[in-house]
């Protein structure tokens, strides 16, 4: 079966092929730039490894850009330590964390039991708590009205 198309509706396939292909040759240019910035993002990527793995392999798995940071002076910028020249923060282990934690739960087990066992010991007759009572009325706040409890009106 074969389409024919009238006058209006060869207008507008035209009008539409125009508009969409000024769209297509824009996608087909960012893809194209895409392309290029992957390829250069790998290649910088490549020299960020080269430059790292030695720094890393001295001070034990640190970034240089974890050890230093730029400082800028005017115009120029340079590139400073973060921490004294033969102090670097110590590498830990994942062996050496899990010990760590270990140890911090069986403590934080010890002191809730401890907890728990002085929030049981019952207070002795001769200690006082040192928590007041608010609603306590004593008689200097208060003074007595009178003997009768007979209600007048003058009195208000």
């Amino acid at each position: 079966m074969q389409k024919t198309f009238n006058a209006f509706e060869k207008a507008t396939v035209k009008n539409s092929a125009k508009a969409v292909a000024h769209y297509q040759a824009k996608n087909d240019t960012i893809d194209k730039k895409i392309k290029e910035l992957e390829a250069e993002k790998e290649m910088n990527n490549a020299y960020i490894e080269q430059y790292s793995v030695p720094v890393r392999e001295l001070t034990g798995g640190y970034d240089p850009l974890e050890l230093c940071e730029k400082v800028s002076r005017g115009s120029q910028n340079d590139w400073v330590f973060k921490y004294p020249t033969t102090i670097v923060p110590p590498v830990q282990t994942e062996v050496e964390t899990e010990e760590k934690k270990e140890k911090e739960e069986k403590e934080e087990k010890a002191s809730t039991v401890e907890n728990s066992i002085e929030d049981e010991t019952p207070m002795f007759e001769n200690e006082q708590s040192s928590v007041e009572d608010p609603f306590e009325e004593t008689q200097e706040e208060f003074p007595a009205q009178g003997d009768d409890d007979t209600f007048n009106p003058d009195e208000f």
